[in-house]
Order: structure tokens, then sequence, then C-alpha cells
């Protein structure tokens, strides 16, 4: 109960002697929750906000973040930026003094290095559309080499695009797996050439192809010649990097200048430029522990792993801690106040609570529901209640057959009422998201998603399972934290009062929770999702069809085309309203539901200085440091 969880806390925050938080604020070493053990390292392979807490110490991109205005960017591994006219190029200047923490320069090789390494087709990077914006970045990514294969040949670009070169991800090619392709019917065979693309093909599979062209779907005014070419070049091809003939918008003007090159107009880019994706990767140490193209190699283990920003890795330990600490080499040195941080993995909110009011921790990751209105009372100087730029929703399996039905994905978004998961779940403060995309600067947020049981009821009825919606099996998969299954369950009632449908909830720990989402391995999954950069853009992107983070099986070319024309469009103005119909489309089909769109609740010590609420909560560890002061005591017991 709410009374013997106060009761609990109250009996671990007497002090009789030096407390964590005292000593390490006399140390400077900044104690922080940061919720679960993070999935890696690696800024070009994870995804996630737990592990940009980490990496936005020991990293940093070309531009940071400025300590309380998100509005401004300070020099970081690039000292000045000019763009051209139309915001096509920009050209960043490196620190001449910048160098990574073991003391070797950073070069604007290393950014060429670290843009190849993360747009690479085998590389899989989940977060490579981050760099989209770069020319030639997306059709590289996505191995779409018959642009330069056939670029002099006598076949047509019309006839090239009617080539089945890319996947359909409508096929579902996991049955495959486990199977001998030389023991498949041509029936599956057929099926699989075209799930996997001609560009995704063996060379066993294009041989066979050769053999029996019936395999491929080919154009009917593409004659014998031209699909020999095609084959052929296909198999002379097969694990070449295509990197130089793609021109890569990116060049390296001396060791310390770099040029990019953009596909369209970003005005933004300094913004993008502090996202983790872009940031450099030691190129010397990569190759040092594998090749471009591995995954969770070596060098990311806590001997091996370089970084570039204010804090160097120095400690490890799995499910204990990561602590870091002050890099010596780093070009701003002077200005780093802290000598350490230390990242706890703390699940469990009440845990994580009671460990501040103990003075165990200098800040929280977060505070549970049912601690807001209790600390806000006896810690008022230490909670804070902020804007956040991101979304919690609900991605809803399109791949599944239930949920290819517009109208049953549909009748779920109606039924499900997000101001009671507010009010009386989440207390934080939070708004009912009404579309994707939270209001910003010059966006105002769409007014289309709303809670309302009689209109779920007649989307329902359009479906084949208005007779008997109890037969439906829908999973609804979540992660393992305290409050994931309290929402899961409102959520589940909600859907059978309204719907009358039962759906079952699988929670899972955060690995496998993200494998199962990324696999499409659920029906419905809660989700979120934080602004990346402070643009609409972040959170529409996502839904293009073949983001590592759409996972939902969804997309739409109209929705895609708007994103293209917005891309283009010079016109600010204009600009925005091309996204908010972009952002219309989305919300019209529905394979997403929006919930609500976030606040930031936690606690902070009296000793942590220089930190100030950001709407991405991405404080720059660079410009925070520590006073030494006494134990936190609440109102009363400082009364005394």
């Amino acid at each position: 109960t709410y009374l013997t969880l106060v009761t609990a806390i109250g009996a671990f925050s007497s002090c009789e002697k030096e407390s964590p938080v005292e000593v390490y604020s006399e140390k400077k070493i900044l104690i922080k929750g940061n919720t679960t053990e993070p999935q890696g390292l690696d800024p070009q392979v994870v995804t996630g906000v737990v592990e940009s807490n980490i990496i936005r110490a020991m990293f940093e991109g070309l531009c940071v973040d400025h300590p309380s205005d998100a509005s401004i960017h300070l020099p970081g591994a690039a000292v000045s930026w000019t763009p051209n006219e139309d915001f096509t190029e920009w050209v960043f200047k490196l620190q001449p003094d910048g160098k990574w923490s073991d003391g070797k320069p950073v070069t604007a090789h290393d950014f060429i290095f670290s843009y190849h390494r993360i747009l690479h087709p085998e590389f899989g990077a989940k977060y490579s559309s981050m760099l989209y914006y770069i020319k030639g970045a997306e059709d590289y990514n996505k191995n779409h080499k018959e642009i330069y294969l056939f670029k002099d040949s006598n076949i047509s670009p019309e006839l090239l695009k009617e080539i089945h070169f890319h996947p359909n991800t409508e096929i579902d090619l996991k049955p495959f797996e486990q199977l001998d392709y030389a023991d498949l019917s041509e029936e599956k065979k057929i099926q699989y050439i075209e799930g996997a693309g001609l560009n995704g093909l063996s060379k066993e599979k294009l041989e066979d192809i050769r053999q029996n062209p019936e395999l491929a779907q080919w154009p009917e005014l593409l004659g014998k010649p031209e699909r020999e070419l095609i084959i052929s070049k296909l198999i002379s091809t097969l694990n070449k990097d295509f990197w130089d003939q793609a021109n890569v918008g990116v060049q390296v003007i001396d060791d310390l200048t770099l040029k990019i090159s953009l596909r369209s107009p970003v005005p933004f880019l300094p913004d993008l430029t502090k996202h983790y994706t872009w940031y450099p990767v030691p190129q010397h140490v990569i190759l040092k522990y594998g090749s471009m193209t591995e995954r969770r190699t070596l060098w990311t283990e806590p001997e091996n792993m370089i970084s570039n920003g204010p804090f160097k890795m120095k400690d490890w330990r799995f499910n204990y801690q990561i602590e870091v600490d002050r890099n010596p080499h780093y070009w701003d040195f002077d200005t780093v106040k802290l000598n350490g941080v230390r990242f706890l993995p703390i699940s469990n909110q009440y845990t994580e609570a009671r460990m501040f009011f103990n003075d165990q921790l200098h800040v929280t990751d977060s505070l549970a529901p049912e601690l807001i209105e209790y600390s806000a009372e006896r810690y008022p100087k230490n909670v804070r209640q902020e804007t956040y730029l991101g979304i919690n929703f609900l991605r809803l399996n399109n791949n599944l057959e239930e949920f290819k039905d517009v109208n049953l994905r549909k009748a779920f978004a109606y039924a499900t009422d997000s101001d009671s998961i507010i009010k009386y779940i989440l207390k934080g403060g939070q708004k009912t998201a009404t579309g994707m995309v939270p209001a910003m600067g010059n966006y105002k947020a769409n007014d289309v998603v709303r809670f309302d049981p009689k209109i779920a009821k007649e989307f329902l009825a359009k479906t084949q399972y208005a007779s008997s919606p109890g037969k439906l099996k829908i999973v609804l998969l979540t992660t393992d934290k305290e409050g994931a299954k309290l929402v899961a369950e409102a959520l589940q009632a909600m859907w059978k009062q309204h719907l009358g449908i039962t759906v079952k909830i699988e929670q899972r720990e955060w690995k496998s929770y993200l494998d199962r989402m990324s696999n499409l391995d659920y029906g419905i999954s809660t989700g979120g999702w934080i602004g990346d950069y402070p643009d609409p853009t972040t959170f529409l992107d996502i839904w293009k069809k073949g983001d590592g983070n759409n996972r939902t099986g969804w997309f739409n070319d109209s929705f895609e085309a708007k994103l293209t024309e917005a891309a283009t469009t010079k016109d600010p103005q204009q600009r925005i309203n091309t996204l908010s119909d972009a952002e219309l489309i989305l919300l019209e089909d529905m394979p997403i539901i929006p919930l609500y769109w976030y606040t930031s609740n936690y606690l902070i010590h009296q000793s942590v200085q220089n930190w100030h609420p950001m709407i991405m909560k991405n404080q720059p560890y660079k410009f925070l440091d520590l006073k030494p002061t006494s134990p936190a005591k609440t109102d009363k017991e400082s009364a005394k």
C-alpha cells in the first residue's frame, strides 16, 4: 500500500555517518540512476535512451548542447560550421586539439569512416536512417547498387524500376531460414526470390535464375541479353562495397575540414550532429579488433574502448554500474568540472527513490507515480517535473492478419482511454496525445486521436469480428518494469469493456522485449519515442518503409511522398504544413495508437550544479558540477 511504501522509505532516510552522496560530491563523481543494463555502447549499434545517457558522456559530435538553451549550438568536435545559402552544403572545421582518449588526433577521416560504417548495408545499423539527409546515403545503405551497375547500360531507367532488385517486405522469409534452398519447390523458390530481392541473393541462387529465368519476375520488354547482363553483373559484384561509386555526400577537404552535402535543405543539421548516430567512432581501434562491418567486437570492452568526449570508460560491471572518468585528452578539458559519472542500472523505481532518499544517488532517472505527491510534499526542492520531447504509444503489428484491417486498428484506438491512464496510474502531468507529433516551434499538434467507445464499436462492426470479438487472440507485449504491468492491465480492461476483446499480456525483460518487437513477434506492443532533435521529422521519419525503428510492418507511399515533398520545400511554414499533412495520413491509417506525450519526473540532489531543464533530457555532462553539501533533509527535518 501507499502508506507501507512511505513508511519503508522513511526508514531509510536517516543518516548518522557520511553518506555516499556526501563522499562522492567531495570527489566530484556524479551518481545517476539509468533504468537498466545497456544493450551495448557502440554508438552505431544501439538505439535506446539508456545507452544514449552513457554514450553522451564519452563521445561528442560536431556540435554539442548548450547547458540551458536547446536553440544554441556549441562547438564540439567542430570548432565552427558554415552552410551555403540554401543549407544543402555544410563545411565543418574540426578542433585543432581534438583527440581520442588515447591521445591520437580526431580527424575528418574518422568522420568519413564512421558515416561509411553506419551506412554500410552489411553493418545493419537500425539507426542508419538518421544519416539519410546526406546525399546518396539512403541509396548506398539500402544497397541500391543497380543505380551504379547499369548506369551506362542500354537498359532504360523505367525498365530498371520494374525489376525486383529489392526485398518485398510483405513476404515473410522466416520459414525459409531452416530450409535448404536447393530442396525448395519452384513455387517456393519464386516466393523466396521475390521476398529477398535480386540484390540480396547469393551466387547459387543467381545462377539458378540464370538457368531458370521464370524464377524471377522480369518486365515483359526485358530481353534475354539484358537479363543475362543483370545476372552476370550481380554475380561479379557480390560482396563488393559500392561506397566510392555511391558518391555519398561526405568529403575530406583536409585533416581538419569536413564537407557534408545534403539531398535537400537541412537548416537544422547542427541539431542532428548532436545525436549519437552522427558521432565519430575510432577507426584505429575498431579495425584493430575486427572489420568495419563486424558488430559487437572487443573494441567496446572497458579496457579497449576509446572515445572523444569529456569522459572515458573506466569500469563496466554488469548489472552493477558503468563508471566513466575525466578524459585527460579532451580538447575542452578545463571546462569539465566532474571527475567522473557512475551510471547505475536500477530498474525498480521504488528502489531508485529509496536510494535517493538515503543519499545514495545524486539524480534518479524517473519517479514512480505513487511517489510524486509524497516527494513534492516532503522534498519539494528535489522534485522535477518537466516537459519531455517524447511520446508513449502502442505499435500494432500490421503484418498480423487481424491488424491488416484498418477498422480493427481504429476500433482499438478509439477504445483507449489515455486520460484515465494519466490520472490514475501515471500521475506525472503527462498530456493525452491527440497525434504522433507533440507541439514544437511552429508545429501545432494534430487533434485526431481521442477516446470514444461509440465510434470504437462502429469500427469494430465493420470488421469480420463484429459478431465474435471474444474469439480474437491478441497478445500485448510490454516490458518487465513495475509500472508497465499497471498500464497494460488498464488497457486490457478498456478493450474488454468497450470492445469485448480479451487481450493477453506478456511481460519481457528489456532485451527480449526489443528482440520480439524488432522481429514483429507480437500483436500489440507498448512503445515510446524520444525526439532526437527538435523537428517534426524525428517523429515521422521512423514510419518510413524499412526504417529500423518502424517495427510495425506498415508503410504508405503517400505518407512517404509527403515527407519527400517537405524535404525539398524551402519555405519554412509550407514545409511545416506538408509535414502535418504527412502525419494526418499516418493517423488515418492508424498503424500505431498514440497514448500520451511525456513529462520527465525525477529527483535531483541539491549538490548538483548547472543542471537545467532540457526537453530531451540530454544535459551535457561537461558543464555539470557538484558542490559538497550535507545530507538531504525533508522540510520537517530541517525545521528541527
